[in-house]
């Protein structure tokens, strides 16, 4: 579909608020790896600002939100409201891991060409002329700026947000994952130390512990002939010794998950045509095998499981080799997949004809389970020491936006409402405010939850123990300007 450009940026507009809408209600979401969990910190690649979503510093000391198309900043320990200065229209943001530096690309002024890349199978969204910069927090003053383009991209029904925002470890470096390139910065000055260009557009992107090594998956392509497959290229840049590797990916891209020791990469898209789970060797770079089921898959914390899920009805019984074991037709559609990191061995637990939705606890011992279309069911929990599942008590309710405690006791969630799911006793219970929320984090080791207030832009710290508001912010009225496509 081709748009005349007079009309492309009102369109695009327009998809850009009922993406936002589907977002967070979370009716894009089909299956697999639960993503509307919320917690502290910057997530990869950046969190992306907008209403609905606060963005938690990782200590907890203080959260970001979006008023109009200004940033603020409320420092939980001052009990103060500042906003961030000389910032406009905010895309999407990453927290400096010990530095105080926080880094902010920034949709400016729209162009009216509109590129579009014939060589992928989405629709490149309009470029923008735009600024990163860094910002000290506790000093509230820009550091550096850097003209940038930010771009959207359209893959399938997922939209992709460019640049992505790695800061390394050491707070040393800013690694910029973009359309179709990866920059290395200092962060220190912004200056490009080291650029790598990709033939394909970006799906995801990672870094090592020390940032020397970043992973990059493209945008897949497909074989020619009458069994047409996909293949995508997973690159590792070695950028301090500039180095290059690339193997191929029998598989469509998707998001990239590491295991804890980063020994194992799983690459598991869920809306291609030929979808498995691919298992990746990162110590020794090499592709190993596709398993027969679906992701997004989730991993535990602890670095042994990874949970997946398959489909009865759509099973490619030529991905199984010795010492698996094909389940057995049972009348039920889907089935969990809990695969060992280390073995890629899998055991199935059947489940329904819903596709699951499924996310770990911090202990790595539960896995919640849930769906996102149609009607409201009971959550159901299944147990790794018990090896079974059970359904939990009390209201129906969807995991749509949720937060979990660190003892994995609780879950916190929000559903026309908010609710305590109590996960020892397998029960849900409404929770009385006298308000109602629309947005939740929660800060680590006090656990008091962030709530944002429907109706206005004011943000509440409350104790879930004692039940009892802590803190008020109240966010005020940003200024308004022309936006692009924001990202909710």
């Amino acid at each position: 579909m081709v748009f005349k450009d007079s009309n492309y940026t009102k369109i695009i507009a327009v998809l850009g608020v009922i993406y936002s809408f589907l977002f967070l209600t979370g009716c894009l979401e089909e299956g697999g790896a639960n993503l509307n969990q919320r917690e502290a910190g910057s997530s990869s690649g950046g969190v992306q600002v907008g209403a609905g979503l606060l963005a938690l510093k990782e200590d907890g000391s203080g959260l970001l939100a979006k008023s109009g198309s200004d940033l603020y900043y409320a420092d939980i320990h001052l009990g103060n409201v500042r906003r961030v200065e000389e910032t406009k229209n905010p895309q999407s943001i990453a927290f400096g891991n010990r530095n105080g530096v926080l880094y902010i690309s920034s949709n400016l002024n729209q162009k009216d060409d509109v590129p579009r890349d014939q060589s992928s199978r989405s629709l490149q969204h309009p470029s923008f002329s735009d600024e990163l910069k860094a910002f000290w927090l506790d000093g509230n003053r820009t550091l550096w700026r850097k003209k940038i383009k930010v771009q959207m991209n359209l893959f399938g029904s997922k939209l992709e947000h460019y640049p992505k925002l790695f800061p390394t470890k050491d707070d040393r470096y800013l690694i910029l994952g973009n359309y179709k390139s990866v920059e290395v910065l200092d962060s220190y000055t912004g200056r490009a130390i080291k650029t790598f260009y990709l033939k394909r557009p970006l799906v995801d992107m990672t870094l090592d512990q020390n940032g020397s090594d970043i992973l990059v998956v493209t945008d897949e392509e497909w074989t020619t002939g009458s069994n047409s497959a996909p293949y995508s290229k997973l690159i590792k840049f070695d950028w301090k010794n500039d180095m290059r590797t690339e193997i191929d990916i029998p598989n469509c891209a998707s998001k990239l998950q590491v295991s804890k020791d980063r020994s194992t990469i799983f690459m598991s898209p869920t809306r291609c045509r030929k979808d498995p789970v691919s298992i990746i060797d990162l110590r020794n770079f090499r592709f190993v095998r596709n398993l027969p089921g679906f992701g997004p898959v989730a991993l535990d914390s602890l670095g042994e499981r990874a949970i997946a899920f398959m489909d009865m009805h759509n099973l490619d019984e030529s991905l199984f080799i010795k010492g698996d074991s094909i389940p057995i037709m049972d009348g039920k559609r889907y089935r969990l997949m809990v695969i060992d990191v280390h073995s890629h061995r899998f055991d199935t637990y059947a489940l329904g004809d819903n596709i699951p939705r499924y996310a770990l606890t911090p202990d790595g011992n539960v896995v919640l389970i849930d769906h996102s279309k149609g009607d409201h069911e009971a959550v159901r929990i299944l147990d790794f020491h018990q090896r079974r599942i059970s359904n939990v008590s009390g209201p129906a309710i969807k995991l749509e936006n949720f937060v979990i405690t660190e003892d994995s006791r609780f879950v916190y969630l929000l559903d026309r409402g908010l609710y305590e799911l109590y996960v020892p006793g397998r029960r849900v219970d409404s929770v009385s405010l006298g308000f109602v929320p629309y947005s939740i984090n929660i800060t680590p080791h006090t656990q008091n939850l962030i709530l944002g207030e429907k109706g206005n832009s004011r943000i509440r710290v409350w104790d879930p123990v004692r039940r009892k508001t802590l803190q008020v912010f109240d966010i005020p009225k940003g200024s308004s300007m022309r936006e692009g496509l924001v990202a909710h």
